[in-house]
């Protein structure tokens, strides 16, 4: 029985090799009518799952909203603002993305998420008690580290706990907790804000990420792992072998690339969205956080459960299908992303070119690269882009309204 995560293997001449199409990925067990059984385990466990991807991703929306109460109180400069959104928090993700992945392949993931959960969600509650910028950078560090552990284990539960047929479906349902969480950060985030201030608004937002663990200690379970190769004697790679091995796969290459390029654009804007509307358009944070962040996260959520749907639908059991709906996707995304500075009309989010983009963007997202591959691909990806283009952009905007 080899372990789902090892698909990158060597073949009976001792050559790396990533299974294909002439190899056998013999899917045992799994749940192919999961949304009609109630009384499934998985159903529960991939609710609680949906909670913390929510969770991550609101704490990383809520510094977006906040970001200009932030600078006015700390006295900081849109770099250290892009820094912030940028390299203090991908840096550390990076880094202990890979190592944290490769512990999920060896011990108890379950584990791991909740306790990713309790630290990156303490953290965030302690952002409000940050009193200049190397404090909390500090604490956007522990939240970036903590938050690394959750995509690799619980994406590769997910794929333990359904079939093949059922797991795009599955994995549309955790991806959803990407839009609700950028929506749950940015609307309530906004107007949580609008009653209190930055600093309990932080606790407001990171806090129930506890409760989640406590729900995660009950309905999370560790699933056996249950892939199995079948018609070819193979044997794991090292880690190192096997991101060489990736590495000369050009269609690998190209994903890593595409989306490298989609979201460099998608971060370093979406970092600076709601003081882009605050300083051109002067709104106010509950205003952007309950109609700009809310449209985004609606239409995203819509994208996200038909990117599952229609990718269960349609696929043929070949790799072209993940090709597909990553170029489809993200290549409709990338055109409506100009629109939002080009926009007259702030008081219509759905007109600002926002929605747009994280609907066609969320199309995709089921379709994220094998699970296997994940722990390299999401990581270096995620990191490189926050890092390269969230400082750059914040800077060059200081010498802009500088002026």
């Amino acid at each position: 029985m080899e372990r789902a995560q090892k698909m990158v293997c060597r073949d009976k001449a001792g050559k790396p090799h990533i299974p294909g199409r002439n190899t056998i990925i013999q899917d045992t067990g799994g749940q192919e009518s999961w949304t009609k059984n109630l009384k499934n385990p998985a159903i529960w466990a991939i609710i609680v799952l949906f909670l913390v991807y929510t969770a991550s991703y609101a704490d990383r929306a809520v510094l977006s909203v906040l970001q200009e109460d932030i600078k006015a109180d700390l006295h900081l400069t849109d770099t250290q603002l892009g820094l912030l959104a940028g390299p203090v928090f991908a840096l550390l993700y990076g880094v202990a993305g890979i190592p944290l992945a490769r512990l999920a392949e060896r011990t108890n993931r379950k584990r791991i998420v909740l306790t990713g959960v309790f630290i990156w969600s303490s953290f965030t509650a302690l952002c409000g008690l940050a009193t200049n910028f190397v404090t909390l950078a500090f604490l956007r560090m522990g939240v970036g580290a903590a938050e690394a552990a959750a995509p690799p284990a619980a994406q590769s539960l997910v794929a333990d706990y359904f079939s093949r047929k059922a797991r795009a479906r599955a994995m549309s349902v955790l991806a959803l907790g990407v839009p609700i969480g950028v929506m749950v950060g940015g609307t309530g985030g906004g107007i949580i804000a609008g009653f209190l201030d930055w600093r309990l608004t932080f606790a407001a937002i990171g806090l129930p990420g506890i409760l989640i663990c406590l729900l995660g200690m009950k309905f999370i379970y560790e699933a056996p792992r249950r892939a199995d190769v079948k018609n070819a004697d193979l044997t794991p790679l090292g880690f190192w072998d096997a991101t060489k091995v990736l590495l000369k796969n050009p269609v690998f290459v190209l994903l890593l690339c595409g989306a490298f390029f989609t979201g460099n654009a998608a971060h370093a804007t979406s970092s600076f969205a709601a003081s882009f509307y605050i300083r051109a358009h002067e709104l106010d944070m509950a205003t952007v956080g309950s109609t700009i962040l809310l449209a985004k996260g609606l239409v995203g959520m819509v994208g996200t459960l038909a990117g599952g749907l229609l990718s269960d639908k349609v696929d043929s059991g070949k790799g072209h299908d993940y090709i597909m709906y990553q170029r489809s996707g993200h290549s409709f995304a990338a055109r409506f992303m100009p629109a939002r500075s080009m926009s007259r009309t702030p008081g219509s989010p759905w007109l600002s070119g926002r929605p747009a983009p994280s609907s066609a963007a969320g199309l995709s997202a089921p379709r994220w690269p094998p699970f296997r591959m994940w722990s390299i691909y999401a990581h270096v990806r995620r990191a490189l882009r926050c890092s390269c283009f969230s400082s750059p952009f914040p800077a060059l905007s200081d010498r802009l309204w500088s002026v």
